[in-house]
């Protein structure tokens, strides 16, 4: 029995590799202006610069350090930023799809299992976190929940280090499973233990960066933050948004959510009782991003969240199903067939859940050379890049909302317009309420060389043309089939 179910594990670890594989072909291209910012400091790490986005400033730009650490490494042997990048989500989806299905089936959920585990990969959520480090730090913080059940305590501690390293939300899942072991053990001796491994993992990166970048934490969570008016922005944004993005429309996400419903009662009634850290890490996620005020999630903040829900949808698919059976079995002769009809029906829809995601992964795939938020901004940025190598200085000076793109592919230095990578502009944010600096506050701190707007095709720009006296229109860069194009003005 055993071995026959190391065999059907390792043909779900195949099915899964291919399926990840195929999909991650298929969105090849899904470029994201955010990625780039972490992809600068590995490019300037792999170039002798240091582990900065602007060379010569000391500041943590990157929520991700793990994560541009690995891609500097890799970069040392060939420095494709974005190709490394997906190819460490492509690695860490197959492990977490894997990892999810091995947790249920541990638990005696096989059906439940395949179910969640394909949701990873069929999720449309998990395809646009392609270019960034969600999926991995999702993948770090399941094998640790993993790794919890098996009680390898160890391995909890090295799993959460390490998703903490890449993101420092993931302490939300470290306290959940303290919280959650002292619940259910009240043994404190392998917690502390685990807890000074995790420590001693963890503290040499937030010693490094105290006192090289002044602060443990990164730039873009003091600007993201904090944001008087923003108290429920969040969890609003889930329940209009966030959950839905994982599926084809809201009226899916919202019978997916009922479904989970069914799920959480179940894990609650039998004896699971390790798996209930899944549901108070996600209380705490919610809970804690709710008190940060965040000034606009986007839909990757809530990926920890919606894999959570595949995993109690696939639980909940499996308990109305089972308690269909159960309530014919005492009313007719004809079980068998019934179940039957009932799993019948349970394949079905869940494969017409995945083949809606499919059909909208291809009409993504088709869609991103001409929306903008896709390849049209992507294509502009990378146009305006190569505008800057070929008629501005190397030492040249930038400022606009977005600067991820274009660093990368320019190498010139970024005035950031929205504070992810520029000190000084999220207080200023946050004391006008305004999700980013104004021109003249830009000009009046930072004069910068370059100065970027980006306009609708439907605007008049004209009356944009006296930007500043001190500056002018030098060119405009547009595509006939995106919606939006770039003005570019430079210092006089």
């Amino acid at each position: 029995m055993n071995q026959w179910l190391k065999q059907q594990n390792w043909k779900a670890l195949l099915i899964f590799t291919l399926l990840n594989l195929f999909f991650a072909i298929l969105l090849a291209y899904n470029p994201n202006d955010d990625s780039y910012i972490t992809y600068r400091h590995a490019q300037n790490l792999v170039l002798g610069r240091g582990f900065v986005f602007n060379p010569g400033e000391k500041l943590l730009g990157t929520t991700a350090p793990l994560h541009g650490l690995i891609l500097g490494l890799l970069g040392f042997v060939y420095p494709n930023f974005p190709f490394w990048a997906s190819a460490i989500s492509l690695v860490a989806s197959i492990l977490l799809s894997y990892t999810i299905f091995l947790l249920l089936k541990g638990h005696k959920q096989p059906i439940a299992a395949w179910i969640a585990g394909l949701l990873v990969i069929f999720g449309l959520s998990t395809h646009y976190a392609y270019p960034l480090e969600t999926i991995l730090l999702t993948a770090l913080s399941w094998g640790a929940i993993y790794a919890y059940w098996k009680d390898r305590f160890a391995w909890v501690a090295v799993f959460s280090a390490l998703a903490v390293l890449t993101r420092s939300d993931a302490a939300f899942l470290v306290v959940s499973i303290f919280l959650m072991d002292l619940l259910l053990r009240k043994d404190l001796r392998k917690l502390i233990r685990s807890g000074f491994l995790a420590v001693a993992l963890t503290v040499p990166w937030f010693l490094f960066s105290y006192f090289y970048y002044r602060s443990i934490f990164p730039n873009t969570a003091a600007t993201k933050t904090g944001w008087v008016g923003h108290e429920f922005v969040f969890l609003e944004q889930l329940l209009t948004r966030g959950v839905y993005t994982n599926f084809s429309n809201s009226i899916i996400g919202g019978g997916v959510l009922i479904i989970a419903a069914a799920g959480l009662i179940r894990l609650f009634t039998r004896d699971w009782k390790y798996l209930r850290v899944i549901p108070l890490w996600m209380a705490i996620y919610l809970i804690a991003y709710t008190g940060m005020q965040i000034f606009w999630p986007h839909t990757w903040y809530y990926y920890p969240i919606t894999i959570s829900i595949s995993v109690l949808f696939a639980l909940g698919m499996d308990t109305i199903a089972s308690q269909v059976v159960d309530f014919f079995k005492r009313r007719s002769p004809h079980v068998r067939w019934i179940r039957i009809l009932v799993y019948a029906f349970l394949f079905t829809g869940v494969a017409c859940l995945f083949i809606l995601n499919t059909k909208d992964a291809f009409e993504f795939r088709e869609r991103i050379p001409y929306t903008f938020f896709n390849g049209g901004r992507d294509r502009l940025y990378k146009t305006t890049a190569d505008w800057l190598v070929e008629h501005t200085p190397p030492d040249a000076t930038v400022a606009y909302h977005e600067p991820g793109t274009i660093a990368y592919y320019s190498d010139r230095k970024m005035i950031d317009m929205v504070g992810l990578v520029t000190s000084g502009v999220g207080d200023e944010m946050k004391r006008t309420n305004q999700p980013g600096v104004s021109i003249d506050w830009t000009i009046e701190n930072f004069h910068p060389d370059v100065f970027l707007q980006l306009k609708h095709k439907g605007e008049d720009y004209e009356k944009f043309l006296d930007l500043a006296k001190q500056y002018e229109l030098i060119t405009k860069i547009e595509f006939e089939e995106v919606e939006y194009f770039l003005l570019l003005y430079e210092r006089k």
